[in-house]
């Protein structure tokens, strides 16, 4: 019998029962499920879990050697959902690794687990909050608090075991292990936890574990600028499938290319954009706090902090997205970069014997990256005598003239875009495909020919097919459940899925229960109860919308600093609220996605994820082409049935639309990809079709530059009023809400 854990009882913690956080998924403002598996070998007691990730993190040195700023860091991340699953890579960066599932259940279950109240200075402080949000947001005041180097230690000691109290209390309630609970004293599991942080020698003992319960944790900032818009910073690109489409020709059929070019510069391009967004995370939550973070996904990263430096840090970041040092600044695919340079290189270092007697460039002269004497832009002191590429060679095709900036799709920050650029080779045909159909025009279509021997292919084009290569390889190499896989290799057939109605799933309004929930207010020593009653008049009023975290609107309503305090304290609860609603989307998204890839009844590697970037995910399965299977729509039928299991209480409900394409015995792979998109493309023009036929404006509504809202664009289709045509609809009783899957029932005739 699996021991599954769901208490959600009593309001009492001195029952040995836990009410879970409030559930911002929940239409009517409901309590979380608290759900861990202790059943499950691999994860056993969520603490001993937690050990597991601090004993085997895969980069540094071993957690115990670390300074005590590193090994609290490292704590944090476990609570927060980002600890390496890889060398340098949380979760997001590879969300259907079978790692990086496991660490979205810990936070995820960390997330449902009710603050302890009895150990918070006012109740009100916590009304929002999780046993990770308030963990989380401890860390974040404790650095800001630190004003020298000297503080440090003192610092995390000090909000470490606060930290613990807040873990090891909601831990042990809801667990039921509440007898003799007044005086601390460590568990079995609990010791376990802290011997893998601090170890138990004398020195680790004495001054890192928990002695007692620490009381009056204070959750509530003093700061009256605690909540300032002017400190969030967003960054995000635009039109990203433009820019995938535009730089991969991906729909240009007169450039002709070899069956596998195309749909690999695809996959290359979606896992480029992916792993800068790797080291821009790895960036924020090193030196902002995993705290910090306030919407990490689809594309866009929000944080928190009042360093006016960031935007330039992370711009900078992005420039040397491809030449960073050392392990918190490398790509996750640096090995690949090397390769590809090498291969770049191979045949191009100047050989030219007059050439010879050219002098390295020294001091400044380095920086511009001087070509040889007779023009070769590959001179041979950028490169080791073994023709692997030195740091020169690095900076020319990789930074120099801002060349990784050109390179990604256009950059949005705060409300701002940045110059449109675009990093275009005059020599590479694919950065300059021909103007009109022509038949003389041959890249890479003859028997034999490689994506490298493409003549004049720039460095970045080889780069993203390369990438595209690895990430395939990557994604097969930790597919090991199931049977042996004896059905064959080949592609067999393409799902494409996007989720439904996202950013209205995303900005629905507060549950009148919350809304009241975050208004109550306590009387406390420095908050007199005519404060409380003008501040609660004051927020009543349609003069204040304290519920849009995206405006400060009390600056011209004549409030004092206290009340301005109470304001923000409340502002700043709404926000983890939000906070948290994406943050257990992505943790329950992902998990559910996992199950696509490894089900338990897929054969080994059957089901690859070749595009995992947020609510686009692109899935192959492989086997013989030409048989007869329906796999990936029995996957996504369960997928959405799961989904349903894991959103129960949400309004609208989570969907998705899908396209799926079968591949014909002689077609090429990009076409079969091409149509699964054309088919996603009708499933959602038929969602949309629904949505409007049945009164939902507010399903196909968007906000348009002046921020009014307006009826998105589509194709009016009518499938999905057939009963037996190309729709499959997934649940008829959620009529226009629920998911669609897109699949032709015509046989396609071979070209």
């Amino acid at each position: 019998m699996r021991a599954l854990f769901v208490l959600v009882t009593l309001d009492t913690h001195m029952l040995g029962h836990l009410r879970g956080s409030i559930d911002p998924w929940h239409s009517k403002g409901g309590m979380c499920k608290p759900k861990w598996d202790t059943s499950d070998e691999e994860l056993g007691h969520p603490l001993e879990f937690m050990a597991r990730l601090l004993r085997d993190w895969p980069t540094g040195a071993p957690t115990v050697d670390l300074l005590p700023e590193e090994r609290h860091l490292r704590f944090i991340q476990i609570v927060a959902g980002y600890p390496e699953i890889g060398r340098g890579m949380y979760p997001l960066d590879w969300p259907t690794h079978p790692m990086s599932v496991k660490a979205f259940r810990l936070s995820l279950f960390l997330d449902s687990l009710q603050v302890p109240n009895e150990h918070i200075e006012g109740a009100s402080s916590i009304k929002a909050h999780s046993v990770r949000s308030a963990i989380l947001a401890l860390d974040a005041h404790a650095y800001d608090q630190i004003q020298n180097l000297s503080e440090i230690e003192y610092q995390i000691k000090r909000v470490q075991k606060e930290c613990f109290t807040l873990l090891f209390r909601s831990l042990r309630v809801w667990s039921g292990d509440t007898e003799d609970d007044a005086e601390y004293q460590f568990n079995k599991e609990e010791s376990v936890f802290m011997t893998s942080l601090h170890s138990s020698d004398n020195k680790g003992f004495s001054a890192w574990w928990l002695k007692k319960w620490i009381p009056d944790i204070k959750l509530e900032r003093d700061n009256v600028k605690s909540y300032d818009l002017a400190n969030v910073h967003t960054f995000k690109f635009d039109k990203i499938q433009t820019w995938i489409k535009k730089w991969t020709q991906y729909e240009a059929e007169r450039i002709p290319l070899k069956e596998n070019i195309r749909h690999n510069l695809h996959i290359g391009a979606s896992v480029m954009l992916e792993s800068l967004f790797a080291i821009l995370r790895r960036h924020i939550i090193t030196k902002y706090r995993p705290g910090s973070i306030k919407i990490d996904g689809g594309g866009r990263i929000e944080f928190y902090t009042p360093n006016p430096n960031a935007k330039k840090e992370l711009l900078k970041a992005v420039n040397n997205s491809f030449t960073g040092v050392g392990p918190q600044n490398s790509h996750p695919f640096n090995i690949i970069i090397i390769k590809t340079l090498t291969e770049f290189g191979d045949g191009r270092i100047c050989q030219n014997n007059q050439c010879r007697e050219c002098e390295e460039p020294v001091g400044e002269e380095k920086k511009k990256n001087k070509d040889c004497h007779c023009g070769s832009k590959f001179p041979k002191w950028e490169w080791k005598e073994d023709n692997t590429p030195k740091k020169l060679a690095f900076r020319r095709f990789l930074k120099m003239n801002d060349i990784a900036t050109k390179f990604y799709p256009t950059i949005k920050y705060n409300h701002g875009i940045e110059a449109e650029q675009w990093a275009k080779d005059v020599n590479c045909p694919l950065c300059n495909p021909p103007k009109h159909e022509t038949s003389d025009v041959n890249i890479g279509d003859v028997e034999g020919v490689s994506i490298g021997e493409i003549e004049g292919i720039c460095f970045l084009h080889l780069l993203t097919y390369r990438i595209g290569e690895s990430h395939k390889r990557r994604d097969l190499s930790i597919r090991t459940k199931g049977e042996a896989n004896h059905s064959g290799t080949k592609i067999h057939s393409v799902a494409m899925i996007d989720v439904n109605a996202l950013g209205i799933l995303f900005n629905t309004k507060l549950p009148k229960s919350v809304e009241e929930e975050m208004l109550s207010l306590d009387a406390r020593p420095n908050r007199t109860e005519d404060d409380i009653d003008k501040i609660k008049d004051l927020m009543r009023s349609e003069k204040v919308d304290i519920f849009n975290t995206r405006k400060t609107n009390y600056e011209d309503v004549g409030v004092s600093k206290e009340e301005k305090l109470i304001f923000n304290n409340i502002k700043a609860q709404i926000q983890v609220f939000k906070e948290r609603k994406s943050f257990r989307f992505n943790s329950k998204w992902w998990q559910c996605v996992s199950q696509i890839c490894d089900h338990d009844s897929n054969l080994m590697g059957e089901i690859g994820a070749w595009i995992a970037a947020g609510d686009d995910l692109l899935f192959v399965r492989r086997g013989g082409k030409g048989e007869k299977s329906d796999t990936l729509k029995k996957r996504l039928i369960e997928f959405d049935e799961q989904l349903k299991l894991e959103f129960d209480e949400s309004h609208p409900s989570v969907s998705f639309c899908a396209g799926i394409a079968t591949r014909l015995p002689k077609e090429k792979i990009p076409k079969t990809i091409r149509l699964a998109f054309e088919n996603e493309k009708k499933s959602k023009d038929n969602w949309k079709s629904r949505a409007k036929d049945s009164g939902r404006p507010d399903l196909i509504s968007e906000l348009n530059e002046n921020g009014k809202t307006e009826l998105k664009v589509f194709q009016n289709r009518t499938e999905w009023k057939q009963t037996d045509g190309p729709i499959h609809l997934m649940d008829r009783e959620l009529a226009e809400e629920g998911s669609m899957i897109y699949q032709s029932i015509t046989v396609r005739e071979e070209e």
